[in-house]
């Protein structure tokens, strides 16, 4: 990476950090959601801006690019997952197109207004909706790498993408389960599951939303693990605090959902520091977890948006049966040695490969070895589809700034 890659990708990061608030507010204002998964979004993307400036990537003078995300808090998904590898690997000067949701209109304008207002990136252009978003790429022979966080919509362009020549990289919704097996790092493993299921205050799709241990790990042992380790996950009122990682939810039908769920199972399992208190920015739910949660309760198969996370323990040839007959999916987090982690990935894959052939590039689910944080961190599970593949689906995880071309 070059030099100026690198001075850029901190500039931006510097910037998007001192506008942090009036970011949040606009976003707060557009889709009235809880204050601090926006925030807490906003910080991700702004790390991951400053890593990808520490990281030795190959330049490469990609072509244009163009970045959608369709969910109503696209901080890291834009500037973190897609933006950051994006300003890595291509020549500055090179067009970025950046779509945003109809509704993000204050959004979209603050950070219009940011960018124009400190003279960065002036390659960058910020729409509003997917139909003007693909009108411009389509128009735009420069335009050729799309980034696309999305859903099922995305069969309404695939078409017109194969025939105007550009590369669709598509990230799917949903995630399955984090899984510590056989010949894992336990503690690592434990702290990280964690993380990734209460960031965003749970209330994400990307945020891992049940763990499988295998069964013959010690029970006790690992419960003590994962009490321990959820005691460093921090919850508090202030969204701005950096030490608080789970912040108030303004949702309340969520809330109501998951007392029904977590009440379902009182008596039934053990349920660790669930507790919840009314404040002024919302109810604050503490980080919960269940353990021993049957896999056909409601909450093992109900995505809560809240900071819960099920544990369950299982016979180790049973964990790709669990995973294979789920609804839920792109990718997996696999904890273990690398012979275990090849026998969990093979099983899988092979289902989910003949999933693909049956139904739709989308019911592909990828695996990834070790922690993949939401959306994979920086190994990321979608498919892969470009002029010369038509439709290609990755071999488990890919690293963005790999691919792009």
């Amino acid at each position: 990476m070059s030099f100026k890659n690198k001075i850029l990708l901190n500039t931006l990061a510097d910037i998007l950090d001192k506008n942090r608030e009036a970011i949040v507010t606009a976003n707060v204002n557009d889709v009235n959601t809880s204050y601090g998964i926006n925030n807490d979004n906003l910080l991700r993307g702004i790390s991951t801006l400053r890593a990808y400036a520490q990281m030795n990537i190959p330049k490469k003078n990609i072509s244009g690019s163009a970045i959608y995300s369709c969910y109503g808090d696209p901080s890291f998904g834009i500037f973190g997952l897609t933006l950051a590898p994006v300003l890595a690997k291509s020549d500055i000067g090179k067009p970025i197109l950046i779509g945003l949701p109809s509704i993000l209109k204050n959004y979209k304008a603050e950070l219009q207004h940011i960018f124009e207002s400190n003279n960065i990136l002036p390659n960058v252009e910020f729409v509003l909706g997917r139909k003007e978003f693909f009108n411009r790429i389509f128009a735009n022979t420069e335009l050729q790498n799309i980034i696309v966080f999305g859903d099922e919509w995305i069969n309404k362009f695939t078409h017109q993408i194969i025939e105007h020549n550009k590369n669709l990289i598509f990230y799917g919704p949903g995630n399955n389960a984090s899984i510590i097996a056989k010949g894992a790092n336990v503690q690592m493993a434990i702290r990280n599951t964690l993380e990734s299921a209460f960031m965003l205050n749970g209330q994400a799709a990307v945020c891992i939303e049940r763990c499988i241990v295998d069964r013959s790990y010690n029970h006790s042992e690992i419960k003590d693990i994962f009490k321990h380790e959820l005691q460093n996950i921090k919850a508090g009122i202030n969204p701005f605090d950096s030490a608080n990682f789970v912040t108030p939810i303004t949702i309340e039908p969520l809330i109501e959902t998951t007392n029904g769920l977590i009440n379902d199972l009182t008596g039934k399992c053990e349920i660790v520091n669930y507790k919840t208190e009314e404040t002024s920015n919302g109810i604050l739910m503490s980080p919960t977890l269940v353990f021993d949660c049957n896999i056909n309760s409601n909450l093992w198969k109900h995505f809560t948006f809240t900071p819960v996370l099920p544990v369950v323990f299982a016979k180790s040839d049973n964990i790709a049966n669990i995973i294979n007959n789920t609804n839920y999916g792109i990718y997996n987090s696999i904890w273990s040695s690398h012979e275990t982690y090849n026998s969990i990935n093979i099983a899988t894959k092979q289902k989910h490969i003949l999933n693909l052939h049956n139904k739709s590039i989308l019911h592909y689910f990828s695996v990834n070895e070790g922690y993949t944080g939401t959306w994979g961190g920086y190994n990321n599970s979608g498919f892969i589809m470009n002029k010369t593949t038509k439709m290609n689906p990755t071999e488990g995880a890919f690293l963005l700034y790999n691919i792009l071309e």
